[in-house]
């Protein structure tokens, strides 16, 4: 069986796309476009079709263009319209997701099986000091114990990340991806 990277290597060769060994500091534009299209194309299918939920972007609050996405969380939001969840459609969605992301590193020339073992490495090194989770959520009531998620006296560990995300511990350690970019796209 072959791996998702070597499925698309087929398919970039077939279909006379690029299939880059060496990192690719810069892209044309138009690549650039077409690669950002496909894959927000994909997640929001993924989002809307299989989660079933509305996804509404706010990408011009100021006249400007989207592009301090970190520092202005409720840029993007995601709402239930009552709309049930379709399993096979979040299979085909996650699937397809998957294929885009793998052909966009491709494209770049990276090496994206070896890119995510070492953030897994990097993810794992977030655990507090006692090797357990720090999940952003409200802080808790000290007398009821209930967690006040749609209250503004409700205080998140990190109020600019979303509920339910996991954050940052002591000694989380960044990704060290400078090695595994320069190595190339080795097949």
């Amino acid at each position: 069986m072959k791996t998702t990277r070597q499925e698309i290597a087929d398919f970039q060769r077939a279909f006379e796309r690029p299939l880059n060994h060496t990192l690719q500091e810069s892209l044309p534009v138009e690549d650039r476009v077409l690669l950002a299209k496909l894959l927000l194309e994909e997640t929001v299918e993924y989002v809307v079709k299989g989660l079933g939920l509305k996804v509404y972007v706010d990408a011009n609050p100021e006249g400007s263009a989207l592009d301090e996405f970190d520092s202005r969380p409720n840029d993007i939001d995601v709402y239930d319209v009552g709309a049930e969840m379709n399993v096979t459609e979040c299979a085909d969605g996650l699937g397809d997701v998957n294929v885009v992301v793998h052909f966009n590193a491709h494209w770049h020339g990276m090496n994206l099986d070896r890119i995510t073992s070492e953030i897994h490495r990097s993810n794992m090194s977030k655990l507090d000091p006692n090797g357990k989770p720090i999940i952003n959520r409200c802080v808790k009531d000290p007398e009821t114990h209930n967690c006040l998620v749609s209250s503004d006296d409700c205080e998140l560990i990190d109020p600019t990340k979303p509920i339910g995300k996991i954050i940052k511990g002591p000694n989380f350690e960044q990704p060290n991806l400078g090695p595994i970019l320069q190595a190339g796209n080795w097949i």
